[in-house]
């Protein structure tokens, strides 16, 4: 592992040797020699939206091809075949990045992964517009049919539209509440600050023994706790409190991999100082819950459950 990751950091070295400022490619190698030598100010400044938690996370990035597909001076498309290892797991990237020149230089703004044909079949999205509607029957049958794995005990339904999360065991509803995704809508773009569609897991829990209000940043108990407001109002802060669920994407090309993926993006189920805003979208991707039924939520759900996000 030491061996492949020197290795990956020599290949990214020797092409800033060659750097032009007027190459975009060449701005892609210095985003990824940055963030893995942990020099994060650089990197954040090459890629506005990126953030000093994931750039620790970031360990080894291999570059198998970078390719300039258009450039008109002012925005730029490079393809690109990337090996990334973060938080100890492989996540690889093939596909687009979209650059643009900012103060005369290029910064990366976008990513555009291809769509994966490999996945398992059960894995693959389906030709669905990802509908919950008023009867969820058909949704849970479908849902346990495409992911056994995560399907047989209780599964998440959260209608978008009607802003509702519900918790299911086999047909029974255990538990129903209200939410608030993304002010922007649906999407799973990273920096689209938009809720993801699709089947989803959760990877991980955090907040057992925390306080009701209590502020998390970078899933650490801060033991600092929020001002709850039950007035209809949006504060600065985006804190998050109480509870957190992380979710994971199961969808290739949807809202696992590349660009789209939302553990990558940090998508939360998670609890919120500003109660008077749910039931309306007002996140910035995550979906929010009052603090008492976030612990609800918490206490109901286990690591691994199928959490699908549908309108």
């Amino acid at each position: 592992m030491l061996q492949k990751a020197l290795l990956g950091s020599v290949l990214i070295l020797a092409g800033l040797a060659h750097a032009s400022p007027d190459a975009p490619e060449e701005s892609v190698r210095q985003f990824y020699a940055a963030a893995t030598s942990k020099n994060c100010a650089l990197a954040i400044k090459l890629r506005p939206g990126f953030t000093q938690d994931r750039c620790e996370k970031l360990e080894t990035a291999t570059i198998r091809s970078l390719t300039v597909v258009s450039n008109d001076g002012n925005k730029a498309v490079v393809a690109a075949d990337l090996g990334l290892e973060s938080g100890g797991k492989p996540q690889d990237f093939k596909g687009s990045i979209h650059l643009q020149k900012q103060q005369g230089e290029w910064v990366l703004t976008e990513y555009e992964a291809e769509t994966s044909t490999n996945a398992p079949p059960q894995q693959q999205a389906a030709p669905t517009t990802d509908v919950i509607g008023d009867n969820p029957a058909e949704t849970l049958a479908m849902l346990r049919e495409r992911f056994p794995r995560y399907a047989q005990g209780k599964i998440v339904l959260v209608d978008v539209d009607k802003q509702r999360m519900s918790i299911y065991q086999g047909q029974e509803k255990l538990g129903e509440f209200p939410v608030s995704t993304a002010t922007k809508g649906v999407g799973s773009a990273e920096g689209s600050d938009k809720t993801p569609l699709g089947a989803h897991r959760i990877s991980q829990k955090f907040g057992d023994d925390a306080r009701k209000g209590t502020i998390f940043k970078a899933r650490q108990d801060t033991g600092t706790l929020a001002d709850i407001i039950t007035e209809p109002k949006d504060v600065p802060t985006d804190y998050v409190t109480t509870r957190i669920l992380w979710l994971d994407g199961l969808e290739p090309g949807k809202n696992k991999g590349g660009s789209v993926d939302s553990q990558d993006r940090f998508i939360y189920i998670h609890g919120t100082p500003e109660e008077g805003l749910i039931g309306k979208p007002a996140s910035h991707g995550c979906i929010r819950m009052k603090n008492d039924d976030v612990i609800r939520a918490y206490q109901l759900l286990d690591s691994d459950t199928l959490v699908y996000i549908g309108q």
